[in-house]
């Protein structure tokens, strides 16, 4: 089976199901089963050796023996290891001095709810095994409590440039064991103001729930802001706690459409006068009966069209709706403004503007500047936005 093992390539995949354990590899497929969990296991980290050319390893529910780890440890060409619910074996003793794991990209995940006490030592003495001079990605998402305990004693990560931490609230001081860090994501928030620009001095991406958005704007190197869903009020609340200049160029943040209107974008164009891409998605979970949605999302897209709206070296936007159960037939031609009155005022406003997205949900326009001229779409039935709104991806990372 394994006559071939040295010119593998790719990645290994080993996963636990309904109470077996089963292999799974890229080139050579899979093998299982078993009701053991160690009966399989064990036979597959003895012949990991074998495969030298092995570059990532992803596990699931895997209880990690000694000899297992120290397998991982001595793969040769191994960069990248993600572990899913896996821990070393409570009965095990790790010699963790004699052993280092070399990868440059480890991804740690107990999910919410899924943490339990017996499940071993956590995440210790993975992190005790890692390189810091080669760990360059860490993700973390566990439980608060093993984080916040395992991760106070760590010493530095001096070169992780990329760093992602999935809980919903941790102790700042977390970040300070990673002072090369130029993206940042999390879906949680720190306990402590991130107002020391010590945590975290050369964040350059951001990606962050809208509550954490003014704590980290104070860094000059930031230039990409990402926020996920987000009250309109709690946006404003934001923007105004923060005092001070930034240089932000892309930004992009999605809305609960309750209560959006033209108030929530407008001050954009203060706050980040440098801003060349601005994306908003606003999201209207149901249909209000006492609302005409389809027009205020045309009332709305009209307004942009207003002087002093958006920032002014803007060169790329797109405003995307999504209305719940928009209850309108996929083939009716919805009556909207012509798309031309509004592009010209946006590009006699915005000179640098070369691409416009604007998704009204049953109605989408899009303009891109080209070198010679430019091209343009629009959809008036909810049909041919649907098909339209499939191209968006690449639209958008070819401009």
């Amino acid at each position: 089976m394994f006559g071939h093992a040295k010119s593998l390539r790719g990645h290994f995949k080993l996963i636990r199901q309904d109470g077996r354990r089963s292999a799974q590899f890229g080139h050579n497929g899979i093998f299982s089963v078993t009701d053991s969990p160690h009966i399989l296991i064990a036979p597959f980290f003895e012949l990991l050796d074998k495969f030298t050319g092995l570059r990532s390893f992803h596990a699931e529910d895997v209880h990690f023996a000694q000899s297992a780890v120290a397998a991982l440890c001595r793969a040769p060409s191994l960069a990248d290891v993600r572990l899913v619910r896996c821990s070393v074996a409570a009965e095990e003793r790790v010699d963790i001095p004699s052993l280092h794991l070399g990868v440059s990209r480890f991804s740690f995940n107990f999910r919410h709810g899924e943490f339990h006490d017996n499940d071993g030592p956590g995440i210790a003495p993975w992190v005790s095994l890692l390189r810091f001079d080669n760990i360059r990605e860490l993700e973390l998402a566990c439980n608060l409590d093993i984080l916040d305990e395992n991760m106070a004693a760590a010493p530095l990560f001096p070169l992780v440039h990329k760093l992602t931490i999935k809980v919903r609230s941790y102790n700042l001081s977390i970040l300070s064991h990673f002072p090369a860090v130029e993206i940042f994501s999390t879906n949680g928030s720190p306990r402590l103001p991130a107002s020391d620009l010590t945590v975290l001095p050369i964040l350059q991406q951001y990606t962050g729930p809208c509550e954490t958005m003014a704590s980290f704007l104070s860094r000059s190197t930031l230039t990409r802001l990402t926020t996920p869903l987000c009250r309109p009020h709690v946006f404003r609340e934001q923007l105004n706690r923060f005092q001070g200049s930034n240089n932000m160029l892309s930004f992009s943040v999605s809305f609960d459409g309750e209560g959006i209107d033209m108030s929530t974008i407008s001050p954009i164009r203060s706050f980040f006068p440098r801003l060349k891409t601005l994306h908003v998605r606003i999201f209207h979970s149901e249909r209000d009966p006492g609302v005409n949605l389809r027009d205020l999302v045309a009332t709305f897209f009209a307004e942009l069209g207003n002087p002093f709206v958006l920032p002014t070296e803007l060169e790329r936007m797109a405003f995307d709706w999504t209305i719940g159960s928009a209850g309108i037939p996929t083939d009716q031609q919805i009556e909207v403004d012509p798309f031309t009155n509004l592009r010209t005022a946006l590009t006699t406003q915005y000179p640098a503007l070369r691409m416009v997205w604007l998704d009204g949900d049953n109605f989408l326009f899009c303009w891109h500047k080209m070198r010679y001229g430019f091209k343009s779409a629009a959809a008036t039935t909810r049909s041919d936005a649907q098909e339209m709104r499939k191209e968006f991806n690449d639209f958008w990372r070819d401009g």
